[in-house]
C-alpha cells in the first residue's frame, strides 16, 4: 500500500480549494469510465444529502440539471425542493427523482447522472461517493473527504482508475462568492 505523505496531502487539498465545483472539462479527466459531458452542455446531477450544508449550495447548483434528491428524511427532501423552486432557472422540478437511499439512486438511475455532490453525514461520505465513482459518476465531497487516511487512498485510486473528477468541498470555497472570485483571479482582474 502506497502512503501519502500529510504535506501531499494537504498540498493537493489546499490545490483543489481553487478549483470551481466542477471542473469536468480540464486536461487528464475524461478516461476509463467518466461520464463525458459535452462542451457547454449542463450537468445531470444527482444531490446526496439534503440537510443544512446541501441548502448552502443548491442555488449554486441550480445553474446545472439536477435530476434527483437523496436524503432519508422527507422532511430534508421538501425543505430543499422548496428552495430549488424559488431559484428563476428551477424548471420543471416535477421531473427530478427522489431516493431515500442513494444505493437506490445508483441502481435505478446510474446511467444517468453525470456527477454527484455528497453532503450526506461523514461517515456515508466514502461509500457514496466510491459508489459514484466506479459507476463513472464524478463527484464532489463535502469535508471531510472521507473518515479515515485508508478511505481518502482509496477514493484517489479510483479517481485514478475510473478518469473521474473528484473534488472535496470546504464552506468558504463552495459559496457563489469564492467562484465570483476565482473567475476575476482567471480573468486577470
Amino acid at each position: 500500500m502506497k502512503y501519502v505523505s500529510r504535506r501531499s496531502f494537504l498540498a493537493g487539498a489546499a490545490a483543489s480549494g481553487a478549483l470551481p465545483l466542477f471542473n469536468i472539462g480540464c486536461a487528464g479527466f475524461g478516461q476509463g469510465r467518466a461520464r463525458r459531458i459535452a462542451q457547454g452542455a449542463k450537468i445531470r446531477v444527482a444531490l446526496i444529502g439534503c440537510g443544512a450544508r446541501m441548502r448552502t449550495l443548491v442555488e449554486l447548483l441550480m445553474s446545472e440539471n439536477v435530476v434527483a434528491l437523496v436524503d432519508p428524511d422527507p422532511r430534508m427532501i421538501a425543505s430543499i425542493k422548496k428552495q430549488m423552486a424559488r431559484v428563476p432557472e428551477a424548471g420543471d422540478l416535477s421531473k427530478v427523482r427522489v431516493f431515500f437511499d442513494y444505493r437506490e439512486l445508483f441502481e435505478k438511475m446510474g446511467d444517468e447522472v453525470a456527477a454527484a455532490v455528497i453532503a450526506t453525514p461523514n461517515h456515508h461520505h466514502a461509500p457514496a461517493a466510491l459508489m459514484a465513482m466506479r459507476r463513472g459518476i464524478h463527484v464532489f465531497v463535502e469535508k471531510p473527504l472521507a473518515s479515515t487516511v485508508e478511505e481518502v487512498q482509496l477514493m484517489g485510486r479510483v479517481a485514478r482508475e475510473t478518469g473521474v473528477v473528484t473534488n472535496v468541498g470546504n464552506f468558504g470555497h463552495s459559496t457563489k462568492a469564492m467562484r465570483i472570485c476565482v473567475d476575476a483571479i482567471r480573468s486577470g482582474v
